[in-house]
Protein backbone atom coordinates (compact mmCIF):
# COMPACT_ATOMS: atom_id res chain seq x y z
CA UNK A 1 0.00 0.00 0.00
CA UNK A 2 1.20 3.23 -0.67
CA UNK A 3 0.94 5.91 1.97
CA UNK A 4 -0.04 9.24 0.39
CA UNK A 5 1.48 11.33 3.43
CA UNK A 6 0.72 15.08 3.10
CA UNK A 7 4.42 15.80 4.29
CA UNK A 8 6.12 12.87 1.75
CA UNK A 9 5.80 14.80 -1.24
CA UNK A 10 4.02 16.30 -4.49
CA UNK A 11 0.96 13.97 -4.51
CA UNK A 12 -1.25 16.40 -6.39
CA UNK A 13 2.00 16.85 -9.32
CA UNK A 14 0.18 16.46 -12.50
CA UNK A 15 1.11 13.10 -14.67
CA UNK A 16 3.21 13.84 -17.97
CA UNK A 17 -0.83 13.70 -19.55
CA UNK A 18 -4.36 12.14 -18.43
CA UNK A 19 -4.55 8.97 -19.10
CA UNK A 20 -8.08 7.86 -20.04
CA UNK A 21 -9.26 4.11 -19.26
CA UNK A 22 -11.27 2.48 -21.53
CA UNK A 23 -12.11 -0.13 -18.49
CA UNK A 24 -11.50 -0.43 -14.98
CA UNK A 25 -12.70 1.12 -11.58
CA UNK A 26 -11.79 4.74 -12.96
CA UNK A 27 -12.36 6.77 -15.64
CA UNK A 28 -9.57 9.51 -16.26
CA UNK A 29 -5.79 9.58 -13.96
CA UNK A 30 -4.91 12.99 -13.90
CA UNK A 31 -2.27 13.21 -10.38
CA UNK A 32 0.61 10.80 -8.97
CA UNK A 33 -2.50 10.73 -6.23
CA UNK A 34 -4.75 9.21 -8.47
CA UNK A 35 -2.72 6.87 -9.89
CA UNK A 36 -1.08 5.68 -6.73
CA UNK A 37 -4.64 5.13 -5.30
CA UNK A 38 -5.38 2.84 -8.52
CA UNK A 39 -1.94 0.82 -7.71
CA UNK A 40 -2.38 0.63 -4.41
CA UNK A 41 -5.72 -0.78 -4.38
CA UNK A 42 -6.37 -2.64 -7.99
CA UNK A 43 -2.80 -4.27 -8.42
CA UNK A 44 -1.01 -7.65 -6.77
CA UNK A 45 1.38 -5.75 -4.35
CA UNK A 46 3.73 -8.57 -4.79
CA UNK A 47 4.17 -8.13 -8.40
CA UNK A 48 7.26 -6.72 -9.86
CA UNK A 49 5.66 -4.23 -11.99
CA UNK A 50 3.45 -2.49 -9.34
CA UNK A 51 6.88 -2.86 -6.83
CA UNK A 52 8.39 -0.77 -9.52
CA UNK A 53 5.66 1.30 -10.27
CA UNK A 54 5.41 2.11 -6.35
CA UNK A 55 8.98 2.82 -6.46
CA UNK A 56 8.38 5.65 -9.35
CA UNK A 57 5.41 7.18 -8.04
CA UNK A 58 7.21 7.84 -5.14
CA UNK A 59 10.20 9.41 -6.06
CA UNK A 60 8.01 11.29 -8.70
CA UNK A 61 5.98 12.61 -5.30
CA UNK A 62 9.39 13.63 -3.26
CA UNK A 63 11.30 15.48 -6.04
CA UNK A 64 8.33 16.72 -8.20
CA UNK A 65 10.56 16.76 -10.80
CA UNK A 66 9.32 16.39 -14.73
CA UNK A 67 11.75 13.42 -15.30
CA UNK A 68 10.88 11.31 -12.44
CA UNK A 69 6.39 11.84 -13.37
CA UNK A 70 7.60 10.81 -16.95
CA UNK A 71 8.86 7.30 -15.61
CA UNK A 72 5.92 7.18 -13.32
CA UNK A 73 3.62 8.12 -15.82
CA UNK A 74 5.17 5.53 -18.55
CA UNK A 75 5.07 2.58 -16.18
CA UNK A 76 1.44 3.02 -15.11
CA UNK A 77 0.62 3.43 -18.68
CA UNK A 78 2.18 -0.03 -19.28
CA UNK A 79 0.53 -1.66 -16.52
CA UNK A 80 -2.83 -0.18 -17.80
CA UNK A 81 -2.06 -1.37 -21.01
CA UNK A 82 -1.49 -4.99 -19.47
CA UNK A 83 -4.80 -5.18 -18.39
CA UNK A 84 -6.26 -3.86 -21.16
CA UNK A 85 -7.89 -0.65 -19.67
CA UNK A 86 -6.82 1.70 -21.80
CA UNK A 87 -8.52 3.55 -24.60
Amino acid sequence: MIRLQKDVGKWTAALTKPIVLSEGPVARLVTLRDAARLVSEHFDQQSGATQYAVELLLKAAETGESFDIELATMQIERMLRFREWLK
